[in-house]
C-alpha cells in the first residue's frame, strides 16, 4: 500500500480551523450565521463532487507533529506518521512510526484523548487501544456490550468515553490505561449514525431527531 502525503500544512491548519469552529461560543452558527439553515450569501459550495474533484481533503487525526490515519475496507491498515519532512511516496520512510493491520477501524474514526488513541474494529463493538505516538497497546481488545454495529465516531470529555451506535444505544466507559470500568449505558428510541458532539456540559446526538442532552439543575 503507498502512502503519498501532500500539502500536510494546509490540512493541519483546515483541522485547526474546524476544531475552533466548534467551540461552544459559535455553536449557535451549527445552522449558518442565523441558526436557520441557510448560509449567508457570500458562499457558494460545490455542487459535484467525487474521490477525483472537488475533494480538498479527508479528516485523519492531526496532533503534535503526528497523524493517525485508519482503513479497514480495501486495505486494513491503522498508522501513525511523523508529519516533519513528510512529502510524497513515505510508504517505506521512517516517517512511518507504528502500524496495524488488525482491528482497524471502517466508518468511525479513531479517538485521541490524553495520548491514548482509542479504535474499533471495522463497525463492530470491539474497542482496541494503544499509546498514540509509540503504538503500545494497552490491555484490551474491549468487546463493547449491550452495542452492536456503530458508525458513529467515539468521543471523549471529562475523563469518559461515549461510544453510540446504530440502534441507538450509548455506552459510556471510563478513561483508563488499565481495563476502562462502564460507567451507564443509555437508550433512545432511534438510530445514530452521526457522531456525537461535546459542546460545554451539553451532549447533541442527531438521528431522526436532534437531542441536547444535560445535567438537570439543581
Amino acid at each position: 500500500m503507498k502512502i503519498f502525503l501532500i500539502n500536510l500544512s494546509i490540512l493541519h491548519l483546515a483541522l485547526l480551523t474546524c476544531a475552533h469552529a466548534g467551540e461552544g461560543q459559535n455553536w449557535a452558527q451549527w445552522r449558518g450565521p442565523q441558526a436557520t439553515g441557510s448560509a449567508s450569501v457570500d458562499v457558494d459550495p460545490p455542487i459535484t463532487w467525487s474521490e477525483q474533484q472537488h475533494l480538498k481533503w479527508k479528516t485523519p487525526i492531526v496532533d503534535e507533529g503526528f497523524a493517525w490515519l485508519g482503513s479497514s475496507c480495501d486495505t486494513r491498515a491503522l498508522m501513525a506518521i511523523r508529519l516533519k519532512g513528510a512529502k510524497g511516496d513515505i510508504s517505506e520512510s521512517d516517517h512511518i512510526v507504528w502500524s496495524r493491520k488488525k482491528r482497524t477501524p471502517y466508518v468511525p474514526s479513531p479517538l485521541l484523548y490524553k495520548e491514548t488513541l482509542y479504535y474499533l474494529a471495522h463497525y463492530q463493538p470491539i474497542l482496541s487501544r494503544a499509546i498514540a505516538k509509540t503504538g503500545e497497546d494497552l490491555p484490551g481488545p474491549l468487546r463493547l456490550n449491550g452495542l452492536r454495529s456503530l458508525y458513529a465516531s467515539p468521543v471523549a470529555a471529562a475523563n469518559r468515553i461515549y461510544l453510540t451506535d446504530l440502534a441507538g444505544t450509548t455506552l459510556v466507559i471510563s478513561h483508563s490505561k488499565d481495563m476502562p470500568k462502564v460507567l451507564a449505558t443509555n437508550h433512545l428510541e432511534d438510530s445514530f449514525s452521526a457522531s456525537p458532539v461535546i459542546v460545554g456540559k451539553q451532549l447533541f446526538l442527531r438521528g431522526k431527531n436532534l437531542y441536547c442532552l444535560s445535567r438537570q439543575q439543581p
